[in-house]
């Protein structure tokens, strides 16, 4: 169940493109619910249509599938992440199955604020990192993107069975998350990584402030305008254009450059912690005593003052011109 920036869409792949392998092994990862793509997000993103819905017959069907071959199954998607524990009783039951497991990937709270906002800037948003930063970094443990728990707690009182995968110590050991995953939650030895390739790679921050830029400059005030006009930039736009575009701010914008630095022992980072660690004891897939679920040491994130580089002629030029192209 996610959440976003957990290395969800290089697992979902290899799920994907092992599911006979798992299929072997008494696990189950449909076709179903898919609509195409490698996780279930149509039933994540649409509860109202597979639990009383339209499609309740499907997943009611799979069950049935599932149980006459004595077989597990097997869902991914990152939307699970808001399901109330209602909507996950009502789906082992429209299923027929006898339980539901949570599996959810904890990585260090900065570093996916960082990457979910520049995932946000594809998707259309134009608010800069200084501003998601701090809206969060006051909220603490209020902070859904901070605070694994706000999505986690409610599952916990219910009674529904939650797995924790330390993300920042499986990188440490040096272990494929896929496989760990595939090993301490389904039992699952020496699964073979069919799809090594990283997925959704980010752009440099340079490309990310520019195409944050473009946004504010096509959005006029709205705060959000989708992710068509990232599209279009791609679209239209060469790999070497793109590379210009990222050197023009690396190179002009270099007054506006802003980096914001969180030290190891810093308190808001260290009592989310605290409050992780607690909150998820003897759930972890692998030990985690003695050591740190989030990184140790300092971090920084680089991110430019947009005010900044919008006064800068040579970046401006080239915003006006690629919107206007567009």
């Amino acid at each position: 169940m996610g959440p976003h920036k957990t290395a969800t869409t290089y697992i979902q792949q290899n799920l994907f493109a092992n599911r006979d392998a798992l299929n072997a092994q008494g696990w189950i990862y449909p076709l179903e619910g898919t609509d195409g793509l490698p996780a279930h997000h149509h039933i994540a993103h649409n509860a109202a249509l597979y639990l009383g819905g339209t499609e309740t017959q499907v997943l009611a069907d799979l069950g049935s599938r599932a149980r006459a071959e004595g077989k597990n199954i097997l869902l991914s998607a990152e939307g699970f992440c808001r399901w109330v524990p209602k909507r996950f009783q009502g789906l082992a039951e429209i299923m027929g199955q006898e339980r539901v497991e949570l599996v959810y990937v904890v990585r260090d709270p900065f570093d996916i604020l960082y990457s979910y906002w520049a995932e946000e800037v594809k998707q259309g948003y134009s608010k800069s990192f200084a501003d998601r930063f701090i809206e969060n970094f006051t909220q603490g443990a209020q902070s859904r993107l901070l605070n694994p728990m706000r999505d986690l707690a409610g599952h916990l009182a219910s009674g529904l069975t939650v797995r924790a995968v330390p993300y920042n110590l499986v990188l440490a050991d040096k272990t494929d998350i896929y496989q760990h995953l595939c090993l301490a939650v389904l039992g699952l030895a020496d699964m073979p990584v069919p799809d090594a390739r990283p997925k959704n790679t980010a752009f440099p921050i340079e490309l990310t402030e520019f195409l944050r830029l473009l946004t504010a400059l096509r959005a006029q005030g709205a705060p959000h305008i989708g992710s068509d006009l990232r599209h279009r930039f791609m679209e239209n736009t060469t790999e070497t254009e793109r590379t210009h575009y990222g050197n023009l701010i690396r190179r002009y914008g270099k007054t506006a450059r802003r980096v914001v630095t969180l030290e190891a022992t810093d308190f808001v980072k260290r009592r989310l912690e605290a409050v992780v660690t607690k909150g998820l004891t003897g759930l972890w897939t692998l030990p985690i005593e003695g050591r740190s679920i989030y990184k140790d040491g300092e971090q920084s994130f680089v991110h430019h003052d947009g005010l900044g580089l919008w006064h800068t002629p040579e970046i401006r030029s080239a915003l006006e011109e690629v919107h206007e192209r567009l």
